[in-house]
């Protein structure tokens, strides 16, 4: 059974029907509309009509084919794109109606025992590729221009944070990056010790009377409390006595 969401759209029914009866040669030699939803075609000794709606088609669509008046014994042709009731194909197996229903690709087949007697002696191929009718609009896009970067990273020596060559200063915790050195630069000036700081409100130095006042931390054993910068989380700090 074909769902409405597969169903092709009236245009799409119509043109694989006329191209149907085409290789059962019945061309369509006039076309009316006589009633909502239907359209009717006339060739030389046949009658057909496409009844398009998503509920499934009842006895109603087949008995108003059976009043239409055509020449006496001309063939009864109704075609569908979702499916027939039981009713309209017992009714049309008894007053000899061919029912048939349009597939999502177009293809038509047969559903009472008249309709597979007016079947082309040949297979007709179906007129649309479901696949095709599937696509979306084909959009042709530039090949990316992807080159390999070579850039030489500058690594923050106490946060690890990795920054542009060109950078001057840790954007995560303020540690001058110039010449890749360390954040703190000590300089042995005899009884005095210059500790040069850079942050995000510039530079500066602080004088030291004593070089002892500046002490490494000793390395905490696992599971004991350690000092640990708040900013960027490094445990590379120095504890300086305050200047009184």
């Amino acid at each position: 059974m074909t769902t409405v969401q597969q169903a092709l759209g009236f245009t799409e029914v119509y043109h694989a029907v006329t191209q149907w009866l085409s290789h059962i040669e019945a061309t369509p030699e006039s076309l009316s509309e006589p009633a909502d939803g239907i359209v009717e075609m006339r060739a030389q000794s046949l009658i057909a009509r496409i009844k398009y709606t998503k509920r499934p088609v009842g006895q109603g669509a087949v008995l108003s084919l059976l009043r239409a008046d055509t020449d006496e014994g001309s063939d009864r042709l109704l075609f569908a794109v979702t499916s027939y009731s039981d009713g309209a194909v017992a009714l049309a197996n008894s007053h000899v109606v061919a029912l048939y229903l349009v597939g999502p690709d177009g293809l038509i087949t047969p559903q009472t025992s008249e309709a597979h007697a007016l079947m082309p002696r040949r297979p007709v191929p179906p007129p649309f590729s479901i696949q095709e009718r599937r696509k979306g609009p084909e959009v042709e896009l530039d090949a990316p221009n992807w080159t390999e970067d070579t850039t030489e990273w500058l690594t923050c020596p106490h946060c690890g944070a990795a920054h542009h060559p060109h950078a001057t200063e840790c954007g995560r915790c303020n540690v001058a990056l110039a010449d890749k050195g360390a954040s703190e630069a000590v300089e042995d000036t005899g009884p005095e010790v210059a500790v040069h700081t850079r942050g995000r409100k510039g530079t500066g130095s602080i004088q030291l009377s004593d070089p002892s006042m500046i002490r490494p931390v000793p390395v905490a054993e696992p599971g004991r409390p350690h000092l640990q910068c708040r900013t960027c989380g490094s445990s590379d700090i120095e504890l300086v006595d305050p200047i009184s």
